[in-house]
């Protein structure tokens, strides 16, 4: 992991919002059963939100009311009033949150490969369940893969897709499409791959007016996954699976 992870800012600067991202879609929250019967319209929507796990090392903690994720070295304001480190995991018993040294660890690895992993690091002492099955300390999470840390909830991982398509990124410019080959120049418009490829794409508003390659192409060439043009989960039944 790296060890050079911003630990106190709520995001990392980006000047592109992630095209994909991890989230952990859990089963079931604290308070999530018959306790849901009292809560309300939207109870059920709101108890299952799915948690982000953005760019960077974060570490899984409850605060008392719900699962989220926060930046490695961050404190919850529930641990900072506690004097004594809860000896659970995430504990959905408990209002003191966890104590930074025992919530699991994440990192979302991502690259040319044909498919992105999410690094776990798990606290020692505590059981960590893969697919029901006990899993090392340090694993690797792939898309549709369900974890559980002690008794905390079992979370199925997803990639949320949030295609942009927009003019080109300084930094991209001049960089050949994957698809035609062809240079991208500051007038053209193109869809960034969650791999960081770059690929030719037309604005809706003037089809026909720039090359479409994004729209041609059904897979990135350079890493082999889907080229998804509107926001969508993989697998497409992510929330649907995680609550049958």
């Amino acid at each position: 992991m790296n060890a050079n992870a911003n630990a106190n800012a709520e995001s990392p600067k980006a000047t592109r919002p992630p095209s994909a991202e991890f989230h952990l879609i859990p089963e079931t929250l604290p308070g999530f059963s018959d306790a849901t019967q009292n809560l309300g319209p939207g109870a059920h929507a709101t108890a299952l939100k799915p948690i982000i796990v953005p760019n960077g090392v974060t570490r899984l903690c409850h605060d008392g009311t719900s699962w989220k994720t926060i930046f490695a070295g961050e404190i919850t304001a529930s641990e900072q009033a506690s004097d004594a480190p809860s000896p659970e995991i995430a504990s959905s018993q408990s209002g003191d949150g966890a104590h930074p040294d025992r919530t699991p660890l994440f990192e979302p690895l991502k690259g040319r490969g044909p498919a992105p992993r999410l690094l776990v690091v798990s606290p020692p002492g505590h059981t960590t369940r893969i697919n029901g099955m006990p899993a090392p300390r340090v694993s690797l999470l792939s898309v549709n893969d369900r974890v559980q840390f002690d008794e905390s909830p079992t979370f199925h991982v997803a990639i949320y897709h949030r295609p942009v398509i927009g003019c080109v990124p300084p930094e991209l410019v001049g960089a050949r499409c994957p698809v035609c080959t062809i240079p991208l120049t500051a007038l053209d418009q193109c869809l960034v791959c969650s791999c960081g490829a770059a690929l030719h794409a037309s604005v809706e508003a003037q089809p026909g007016t720039t090359l479409d390659c994004a729209g041609l192409a059904t897979e990135c060439p350079r890493c082999q996954q889907k080229v998804r043009l509107v926001p969508s989960y993989e697998p497409n039944n992510a929330i649907s699976a995680a609550h049958d």
